[in-house]
């Protein structure tokens, strides 16, 4: 018999005892990352409303420029652009305002940039309008932004540009000459008012969804030219008294997707000569216009319309869903 002194034999599973520390540790570690995420995820954000506000303005003095041209490239805002008061000491103001929400722990700055600066090549003054607004920080909260800008009336001619992701833009202007005004904006409505001027351009109004607005009162083109409206979803109205000549020959073009087209005309017979034409895929089309005559399917001409030697109104009026109503006086 074999036998072993001073050996133990070792049973072949040994138990290994946990230390209590790191378990204690690993605890802590797991229920601080739970409580972080939650927080970081879920924890109400504590918003502060702030409000800032700041202005521009060029002297009278400090420009020889005859010409204006005011370019816009915003992501955002309310607009509006109309005339200085007569007497004023300026050729450009602007003046702006936004109220917002704003997590002070995690930014102090408000997630926008504004800025207005100027230009002068030649005889054209060019005022270039940059609003930046960053809508992925989630710090902040834009409620409101209204921006005003106001010019003189002596310039000879004023071309308005713009490009818009979200916004209103109101036009008020009387007694002055227009180059183009050519707007485009994703979301958002127009509203043009313009009355005793004069046209030398086209007048392009642009959105992909929002309502468009002109309402028109005894304006002439210098040469021929075309105001064209068009909106994918949303309605186009436009209220148009003319009661002087036309002076040039003009269309209006009025097109739609899904929305309607209401177009109410007081012209006076020796103004202009209409030639109307509209189609509708699916709505209603109610016309009203006791002067003129049918010429075609959808297509209504002044009365004697080739006899007559004034300024031709030309008119297109499209939506694919909606409505179109078409109401003319003449006198």
């Amino acid at each position: 018999m074999l036998i072993l002194y001073g050996e133990k034999i070792l049973s072949e599973t040994t138990n290994t005892r946990k230390n209590p520390l790191s378990t204690i540790l690993l605890l802590v570690v797991i229920i601080g990352a739970t409580a972080f995420w939650y927080y970081a995820l879920y924890a109400p954000i504590d918003f502060e409303v702030a409000e800032e506000s700041g202005s521009f303005s060029l002297l009278s003095a400090n420009t020889t420029a005859t010409e204006l041209v005011i370019d816009i490239d915003a992501d955002i805002g309310d607009f509006s652009i109309d005339l200085l008061p007569e007497g004023s000491n300026d050729s450009v103001y602007a003046f702006w305002n936004y109220t917002y929400l704003i997590d002070t722990q995690q930014s102090t700055e408000p997630a926008v940039e504004i800025s207005v600066t100027e230009s002068t090549v030649g005889n054209v003054l060019t005022i270039m309008i940059i609003i930046d607004h960053d809508g992925a920080v989630d710090s902040f909260q834009m409620l409101n932004l209204e921006f005003s800008l106001a010019f003189a009336s002596n310039f000879t001619q004023i071309d308005i540009l713009g490009y818009f992701n979200v916004a209103n833009v109101e036009i008020d202007l009387e007694d002055v000459t227009l180059g183009n005004v050519s707007l485009y904006t994703d979301v958002g409505s127009y509203a043009l008012t313009l009355s005793n001027s004069e046209i030398l351009g086209d007048l392009d109004l642009y959105a992909d969804v929002g309502s468009i607005e002109l309402d028109w009162e005894d304006n002439i083109f210098l040469t021929p030219g075309i105001i064209d409206f068009s909106t994918s979803v949303g309605s186009i109205n436009v209220d148009w008294t003319q009661r002087i000549s036309l002076n040039s020959s003009m269309e209006l073009w009025l097109e739609t997707d899904t929305g309607s087209i209401e177009l109410d005309v007081l012209v006076t017979y020796d103004s202009a000569k209409l030639d109307i034409l509209w189609s509708m895929s699916a709505g209603d089309v109610d016309n009203d216009y006791e002067n003129g005559q049918s010429v075609g399917n959808d297509h209504y001409q002044t009365i004697n319309y080739d006899a007559l030697s004034i300024p031709t109104f030309f008119i297109e009026a499209s939506s694919s869903i909606g409505s179109i109503d078409i109401n003319i006086d003449t006198y």
